[in-house]
């Protein structure tokens, strides 16, 4: 019965370790049959807890790395410088719970509304023009020309040879003017200077005398500017005389053509502003030596004021002043620059895109003639009426 038992279990634990023995029902051994089953029982009790073991250990590996995250997640929530999801966390009440999450929720909102906005803007690649305005510690003074609205002389004229017709056209033929009636009202010159026949006529009588005619019946300059101040030194001697067509000759001060005679013209500059810093003038005119404008119906002086570089154009530029009167005049520099020769421009490159063309191949337009002749503005009204009335 022994040996049986002993078979059997013999047989039953060599598959496991692989050994292959034949089973001998004639084997009788009783004292090594004990310790070989001891053995191999403990062997396979080891490979199934090893089994079970590692299954148990991967289930809990798995349970703890999702555990850690949530112990991560927690101490964040915990311990975080975000005041109020730290303050959600504190909070005992689920009202105030959905309150902190509520505010932080819109404060990240409005930080990654700001970002975003950043971003964007960064992206436009805007540009700053910056301009800034420099004030000048001194500014040029400009020539001054004073004309005389009727600048011939009764008396010149008419003791002029051949100036019958121009005396009768400035009205030099009335006896008030000439002196040989004191009764006689002196005629206003209204009905000459809405007359564009007579003006017409006078400007053609004028331009037919010569130089030495006009000098010899225009007024001197002495006679004309009585006393020249400027900044408190007079000036007097500072004046030429520039012949117009329209005004006869008028008499510039601090023109730049003048350097024989003024060795500061064109160089003046001024500092200070107001009457005593400035240029002060007094012109005589005698009421009954001139005969009313042609020109103006008031009578007076026509002021230019212009570029100490260039000449003045009485007929299209400047003002009049009434005889017997005082006249102020404040004055405002305006420096301009022609952007083709002052102004540097420098276009920064991609991806700052500009509308503007080097040439005119890359635009598609051509100009449609480059020798055109540009008139200033203060000449070509002065061509349009010449070529009207011709």
């Amino acid at each position: 019965m022994k040996e049986s038992l002993n078979a059997e279990v013999k047989h039953f634990i060599t598959p496991v370790h692989g050994i292959r023995e034949e089973q001998n029902p004639s084997f009788t051994s009783t004292k090594s049959s004990p310790p070989q089953i001891e053995e191999s029982s403990s062997e396979c009790l080891l490979l199934l807890s090893k089994f079970q073991y590692g299954r148990k250990e991967a289930a809990e590996g798995k349970g703890r790395v999702g555990s850690n995250m949530w112990n991560v997640l927690g101490e964040f929530y915990r311990t975080t410088g975000i005041n109020g999801i730290t303050n959600a966390s504190r909070a005992t009440h689920p009202f105030r719970i959905f309150v902190w999450w509520f505010i932080t929720a819109v404060a990240t909102a409005a930080t990654v509304y700001g970002i975003i906005q950043v971003v964007m803007e960064y992206l436009d690649y805007s540009v700053s023009t910056t301009v800034s305005v420099i004030v000048p510690e001194y500014l040029t003074f400009p020539a001054v020309t004073v004309c005389n609205l009727s600048p011939f002389p009764c008396s010149s004229v008419v003791a002029f040879n051949g100036g019958a017709d121009l005396a009768k056209i400035l009205g030099c033929d009335n006896p008030v003017v000439n002196g040989s009636s004191n009764t006689t009202s002196k005629p206003s010159g209204k009905n000459f200077a809405n007359d564009r026949v007579t003006v017409n006529t006078y400007l053609y009588r004028l331009a037919r005398l010569t130089p030495e005619e006009k000098a010899a019946i225009m007024q001197d300059r002495d006679e004309f500017i009585r006393t020249c101040t400027y900044e408190g030194v007079d000036c007097t001697s500072y004046f030429l005389p520039y012949v117009n067509t329209t005004y006869g000759t008028c008499y510039s001060f601090n023109l730049i053509l003048n350097n024989d005679s003024d060795p500061l013209a064109g160089s003046r500059k001024t500092v200070f502003t107001g009457k005593p810093y400035g240029l002060e003038l007094e012109l005589y005119l005698n009421a009954s030596e001139w005969p009313s404008s042609v020109l103006s119906s008031e009578g007076g002086v026509r002021v230019v004021i212009h570029r100490h570089d260039s000449l003045p154009s009485p007929e299209e530029t400047g003002f009049d002043a009434r005889a017997g009167s005082a006249t102020n005049v404040a004055l405002r520099q305006v420096q301009t620059y022609d952007c083709r020769l002052k102004v540097k421009v420098s276009r920064l490159a991609y991806p700052y895109e500009h509308d503007c063309y080097s040439s005119w191949e890359k635009c598609g337009y051509y100009p449609s003639n480059s020798d055109i002749i540009s008139y200033d503005v203060q000449v070509s009204p002065s061509v349009t009426e010449e070529q009207t009335h011709t």
